[in-house]
């Protein structure tokens, strides 16, 4: 035990304001506390040796559990494709001549199938509405889209005309291009008022290469039966294209020469179009050779 007896003495003489009697006492306690024997410091090593050593094996493994990796998928639920209430689009009958797409006796669309990321199918397009003439024509008009996971676009805006026939207004527009495939909603608006809303399916975008590409869906063709298809090109004019139909395992399966059929100016870029056909002999995954350029895999 340490000798005390010195430091006691100097306390006493301390002055009065520096250290109260209990200040003092707990001084003097801490200093004849007894230190730790080195027994006791000899068994606490191997417990503090053993928490040391799961501690850095604990942060060894942290990476690797699971949830840990920034990078590791999460097991969140993801938000499911939105389910429309609007109706599906439907081909009927306009003035015994036309055949138009969309809500009979409402809203329609003169059009051909719509396809992905295509300008060409939605250049020029004829949107007929149905219900009060007066209500309706110099209206000011909206046409938007969404897709089912929430996508939105503004198709076309402007003024509804008189109409032309069989309808009560009427308006030639284009629409914007649908950056995907999938389910669209259509929703109309007249005057700001939501006039009418259908749903369609948009194809998926046509096969190409870099300067091929198919003016026709396979999804359009019939299976097992030629079909007539255009194939436009970017290049210098050919008299014919040698186009090959690929299977899944990469084995030709048909041949086939398309001869130019014409070609012309699109926005200052010059075009030409091959006429062939083609036939798909079942529903597969396909591959197409056109000139010696491959397209991406699609199906049909």
């Amino acid at each position: 035990m340490k000798d005390t007896g010195d430091i006691e003495e100097r306390l006493k003489k301390l002055q009065k304001y520096s250290l109260d009697n209990e200040a003092k006492r707990k001084i003097m306690q801490k200093l004849s506390s007894p230190p730790m024997s080195s027994k006791k410091k000899l068994r606490l090593l191997p417990i503090i040796a053993i928490m040391s050593f799961f501690s850095i094996i604990l942060i060894l493994a942290l990476p690797f559990l699971p949830g840990t990796d920034k990078n590791e998928p999460h097991n969140y639920a993801e938000p499911g494709p939105l389910e429309f209430i609007a109706p599906a689009g439907k081909y009927f009958t306009k003035n015994s001549r036309q055949t138009v797409f969309g809500l009979e006796g409402k809203v329609a669309l003169l059009m051909n199938d719509f396809v992905a990321k295509d300008n060409r199918r939605v250049a020029k397009l004829f949107i007929y509405f149905w219900g009060d003439s007066d209500s309706l024509v110099d209206m000011p008009y909206e046409v938007k889209a969404m897709n089912t996971y929430g996508e939105e676009l503004t198709l076309s805006t402007g003024t509804l005309s008189k109409p032309l026939n069989n309808e009560d207004a009427q308006t030639l527009t284009k629409f914007q291009a649908f950056p995907n495939e999938g389910e669209w909603k259509l929703s109309f608006y007249v005057n700001e008022e939501l006039y009418g809303e259908f749903t369609v399916d948009v194809l998926p975008a046509f096969a190409s290469t870099a300067n091929y590409t198919l003016l026709d869906s396979p999804l359009e063709m019939n299976i097992g039966e030629e079909s007539e298809i255009t194939i436009e090109s970017s290049t210098k004019e050919k008299e014919e294209i040698l186009v090959e139909l690929l299977n899944e395992d990469g084995k030709v399966l048909s041949e086939n020469y398309f001869i130019h059929s014409h070609g012309g100016y699109n926005s200052s870029i010059t075009f030409h179009h091959y006429n062939g056909e083609l036939l798909f002999p079942y529903e597969g995954t396909w591959t197409l050779r056109i000139d010696g350029e491959k397209t991406s895999s699609f199906t049909n």
